[in-house]
Parts: C-alpha cells; structure tokens; sequence
C-alpha cells in the first residue's frame, strides 16, 4: 500500500499477509475490491519481504475488482472454450476464466515480466487451476494456441494487433482498452470475427486499462504555473460544453482534438495542452450555458466545439463503429455521408512491446 498518498517520492509498506503485524491490514487491501499493489520497480515478488521502500514506481498491480467482473460478463464465456489473456497480472481473471470455460476449455495467459508471470503461475497452481502462464511479447498474442474463441487484454492498445485479430477463431470475440494519449476518456472495443471479416464497437467506459508499455500518457506536471504565467482571455455565453454522461463525444475528444488531457481535480471542466502551453476552464453561467476561461496559442475552446457540432450532426453517437480496410487501416465511424464522424486509429508502428498485466 502507498503511505501517504501524493507523496513525493513516493513510499510504500509492503505488507506480509503471514506476518501478525500486518494481517489486519493486508486482508482489508486484498478484499477492498480496489486494485491491489504487487510489485515495485520489477522486482521479484516471490521474494519479496516486508519493509518499507521509497522512491521507484509501482510496475504491478490489480485491476479493479468490478472492472474485472464486467470485462468477464462481455466475454459471454461458455464451457470449452479455448481463450488467451493478455497480461496475466496477479492471475486473479485468468483464474476467473479458468473455472469458468471448465475442464473442457483452455486458458493461455500471457505476461511481459516473468516475475509478475512466476508468481501468477504458482498461485493459479496452488489453487488447482490448470493455466498455461507464457512470458512474452503479449502483442504477438500466443500463436501456438491459436485459434481462440476469446482474446481479451489487461493492458490498453492505441489499435488492435493484427495478431490478436489473426488468432481469433470464427465466432471469436476480442475485448480491449484502446489507450489514447489521454487518460481522461477511457474507451473499449469489442470485435468479432465472422469468416475473413472483422466487426469491431467502442464504445466509452468509466474506467480502462493502462497503456502498453511505452506508450506514455500526457502529464498536467507544470499546468498551475502555466496557468499563473499565461496570459487568459474570458469568453462569456457559450454553449455548454456535452457533459460526462455524453460518453461518446468524450471518446471523440482525444482523436479530434490531439494532445489535450482533462484535470479530474478541478471542480470546472479544465482541459491541458501540455505541450503547447494552452488550457481552458469551463464555467456553467447557470442558464445552460458556459463562461470559457483560457490561455495559450491554441483556442481549445472552438477546436472542442467544432468536435461537439460535428456529434450533433452524426446523431449524438455513444458509440463507433470501427472498420479494417484491405491495407490493415482501422477506421472508426458513426453517422453518414457528409454527417459522418470519424478519425484513423494510429498505424502499427506506434505500438511498442507489452509487459505487464493489470487483472
């Protein structure tokens, strides 16, 4: 567990379930249903002690436990059933898959660090669940094993691999996080293969996974002096800006109006361009409209409005559709015709190695 949290550096107690000093606490961690610290700075869990340690970062962790539950529901698992995860983690959801595809079925998990996968695979043993844990490029998916009639991954991708695509059986369903630069409006796909073709929905969530490794989310570090410096202009009487309910603008966002991320501490919608040096604040004047606050060379405002009418022409869409053309572009839509909203998802070489599961 993180104490105190906000701590920087950070610091850590690692608690010891088997020490009497610290039973108490590490059985409320591990049944909190929150997501669960394993390991830092890679170390190797299996030989871990407890102790106290400061600075590094955390590189393992559980996932949420109602997250874990709702991916599992999506996946409408049947007995025998053949499925491949993505970031075996803790093994808490290759365990979950395990009981669930019964003794007819087959779970793969794989995982990038071979810690993570050597603790995973010894708890998933002890527990009389038959997994077979690989440690590898989770990116690559696990061709051996292939095809599976479920693929679903614990971290989140900018697109969806070809191999995962490549390794789903007819029928097969995928499930994933895509990750965009922003972790403000997580989204998930869901795909299914019929014969050579490929459908694929996102759809946006309250909650996703983390990226890929190497895949590095916008930091807000730096955007209170850069909004005590920045010269601001107000702009009253707008129109409001779609609220967080409206999750399919918000998926939109990220793709249209590149390099923003939202700041979830503020108590008005403020949205950061690191890069560039521009913010917004989003004030409700209480008559269904909004005051804009702003700073910076980029006008954020107009670019998100711009976002907001292209949704309102497409019908208010909660949801996309993504397509795979020939050439292996992924393509995400909704509306029609001159209506249509859509962007390109980014193309393969923008991935980089996978290690690390969260469930």
């Amino acid at each position: 567990r993180q104490n105190p949290r906000g701590t920087d550096p950070g610091v850590w107690q690692l608690l010891d379930g088997a020490d009497p000093r610290d039973r108490a606490q590490w059985l409320e961690v591990i049944h909190s249903g929150d997501s669960v610290l394993v390991q830092h700075d890679g170390e190797d869990i299996l030989a871990q002690r407890r102790r106290t340690v400061t600075g590094g970062a955390i590189t393992g962790m559980s996932s949420v436990v109602g997250m874990t539950v709702d991916v599992v529901q999506q996946l409408g698992l049947r007995a025998g059933m053949r499925c491949l995860e993505l970031g075996t983690g803790t093994g808490v959801a290759a365990g979950l898959l395990r009981h669930l595809v019964g003794p007819g079925g087959c779970v793969v998990s794989m995982e990038g660090d071979r810690h993570l996968a050597a603790a995973a695979g010894r708890r998933l043993a002890a527990a009389g669940l038959d997994v077979e844990v690989v440690t590898g490029d989770g990116l690559a998916g696990h061709p051996p094993g292939a095809p599976f009639d479920r693929v679903v991954a614990t971290f989140a991708v900018p697109r969806l691999p070809d191999a995962w695509l490549e390794q789903l059986a007819d029928d097969g369903v995928l499930w994933t996080s895509l990750a965009t630069a922003s972790p403000s409006w997580p989204g998930t796909v869901v795909a299914r293969r019929c014969g050579r073709r490929v459908t694929a929905r996102l759809a946006g969530a309250q909650s996703g996974h983390r990226p890929v490794a190497g895949f590095e989310w916008l930091s807000l570090r730096g955007y209170r002096e850069l909004r005590a410096q920045a010269p601001r202009e107000v702009t009253r009487s707008v129109p409001a800006v779609p609220g967080e309910e409206e999750r399919g603008f918000w998926l939109a966002v990220p793709h249209l109006v590149p390099g923003v991320v939202r700041n979830l501490d503020a108590e008005n919608l403020t949205l950061v361009a690191p890069r560039d040096g521009s913010w917004m604040v989003a004030r409700p004047d209480g008559a269904g409209r909004a005051e804009i606050e702003a700073g910076g060379p980029r006008q954020l405002w107009a670019e998100l409005e711009q976002v907001r009418l292209r949704w309102v022409r497409a019908g208010r869409p909660a949801a996309f559709s993504v397509e795979i053309d020939e050439g292996g572009e992924q393509h995400v839509h909704a509306g029609h015709g001159s209506d249509r909203l859509s962007w390109t998802l980014p193309a393969p070489a923008a991935q980089t190695t996978a290690v690390g599961g969260a469930l």
